[in-house]
């Protein structure tokens, strides 16, 4: 994370190059108050019932749906990504308020337990929220991943304190905007703008919980800071996702469904294929089929509605996957196609296919982040697993063979967090299926029930039956009780 602080933003639009308006900074001196506020704020929206902040979250969804468009607009010219997937996004957050109105008071409810030594008792778990959530966001979908944290959080009681990424803030000001328009109570989301010194000081002013996605290079940084605090933290890191061909795959179908999940919103997605594994039988034929499927796709702005291939969205993005493609052909890799910035006031980059990759390459190692992959033969599949699972990565995988049961046993094979057969990051979007890697890829859940309960701390209350003088575990330990309680294991657990 940086340390320097500026007194604005500057972003530009990747499609063109041109400035927006700059955004004010929140001055660091600011961050602990902007805290102190949500605090306040919080015990008032934890008071309020489930029920009541589940219609906090459907006038937002409606804001949301009824302002579409505008929030699309946005989204293209601010990251770059085509109009459907900025559509996409807007879907993704709507069908997570959805389900969370639906689903949580049911996975937030108190719930009683019954321990077989406490039996005497009567034993009661309830869930409780943190406090203030921070949540710190990246660029490439910034609508989405801001708000999948943000709504949990909030339905759950907590306050939340959002930064989003200091390339795409006017998206984090439509955000704020949006909950305001709900007529959200005063506080209860608080947005504070800036660069990695922003994030760093709202890490330090005393938050209760942070959930943050980016590179993995920050997260640890971040884990950094947070440890020193005992801090809980959810961490959504990068990937390099890979795909699997086998010998008995539908090619033209494996080769469609990779050149899209290589190239969605430009490679600048976590769960991006960067990475395919194709058994050596197939290997050529394969090839040959992902190069038609590339020839095929178009690169262009956010106002072509032609173009498959988007923007990059920052310069300095832009830059790694020139330097990363650079590196691997010095090393020695065949380029297939591609390989090269295009030339405009915007920030594209051709779709490419390496092969021939050797392991010295920095892309066998670095997230690349943008519409690159690399194809490599293996002899079998277990070589791809094997492959797979030595990767410090371990977010996404698909396997792409006609034979499911072949598929599924392969996938039970694969350290990550996520495995799609003949498709791939399948669940990306869907609000009831929990998203998180394993790894380097991060730890913990957004969406779905774990993404509720990753915002809620579990309390356990107790109370005995009777009246009594003493419990049986108490000092003084009798002889005679310990011969009683011997007498119970062999009983309940030695037959």
């Amino acid at each position: 994370m940086t340390t320097s602080a500026e007194t604005h933003l500057h972003p530009t639009n990747p499609n063109n190059g041109e400035a927006f308006s700059p955004v004010r900074c929140t001055a660091l001196a600011e961050i602990p108050a902007c805290v102190q506020r949500a605090r306040q704020a919080q015990p008032h929206w934890q008071a309020l019932s489930l029920r009541q902040r589940s219609r906090f979250l459907h006038r937002f969804s409606q804001e949301v749906a009824r302002s579409a468009e505008r929030i699309a607009e946005c989204l293209c010219q601010t990251q770059g990504k085509s109009p459907f997937d900025a559509y996409g996004e807007i879907f993704t957050v709507l069908e997570l308020c959805q389900y969370y109105q639906r689903v949580a008071g049911r996975v937030l409810k108190a719930r009683w337990a019954f321990p077989l030594s406490g039996l005497h008792r009567s034993h009661r778990l309830v869930y409780e929220p943190y406090g203030v959530v921070g949540v710190i966001a990246p660029w490439n979908y910034p609508f989405n991943l801001s708000l999948q944290p943000v709504l949990a959080a909030l339905i759950a009681g907590n306050s939340v304190v959002l930064k989003p990424s200091e390339h795409t803030p006017h998206i984090g000001a439509e955000i704020a905007h949006l909950f305001a328009q709900a007529g959200f109570p005063r506080d209860v989301l608080t947005l504070v703008q800036g660069d990695g010194s922003v994030g760093q000081a709202l890490i330090a002013a005393g938050i209760d919980k942070l959930v943050f996605t980016g590179s993995v290079a920050v997260g640890r940084q971040v884990a950094r800071l947070a440890g020193e605090q005992l801090l809980p933290l959810t961490l959504e890191l990068g990937g390099k996702d890979v795909a699997i061909v086998l010998a008995d795959a539908d090619l033209q179908r494996a080769a469609q469904g990779i050149a899209w999940a290589a190239n969605v919103n430009a490679g600048q997605a976590c769960l991006a294929v960067e990475q395919v594994y194709v058994e050596a039988a197939v290997a050529d034929a394969c090839l040959h089929a992902l190069r038609q499927a590339y020839a095929n796709l178009r690169v262009g702005d956010s106002t072509d509605p032609t173009a498959d291939i988007t923007a990059i969205t920052t310069p300095a993005q832009l830059a790694k996957i020139q330097a990363l493609v650079e590196d691997a052909v010095l090393c020695g890799a065949r380029l297939v196609c591609g390989g090269q910035a295009v030339r405009s006031a915007g920030r594209f980059f051709q779709p490419t296919i390496l092969t021939d990759v050797p392991e010295s390459a920095r892309i066998w190692r670095e997230e690349i982040f943008g519409p690159v992959v690399v194809v490599q033969r293996v002899a079998d599949a277990a070589e791809a697993v094997a492959r797979t699972n030595a990767s410090p990565f371990g977010l996404t995988a698909s396997i792409w063979t006609r034979n499911r049961a072949q598929g599924r046993a392969l996938a039970a094979q694969l350290q990550v967090g996520d495995v799609a057969i003949i498709e791939h990051g399948a669940p990306a979007g869907h609000a009831e299926i929990a998203w998180g890697g394993r790894k380097a890829s991060g730890f913990g859940k957004t969406r779905g029930k774990e993404g509720l309960l990753e915002m809620v701390v579990q309390k356990h209350l107790s109370w005995d039956w009777f009246d009594r003088p003493r419990e049986a575990h108490w000092f003084p330990n009798a002889k005679r009780d310990a011969k009683f309680l011997l007498r119970v294991i062999g009983w309940l657990f030695g037959r």
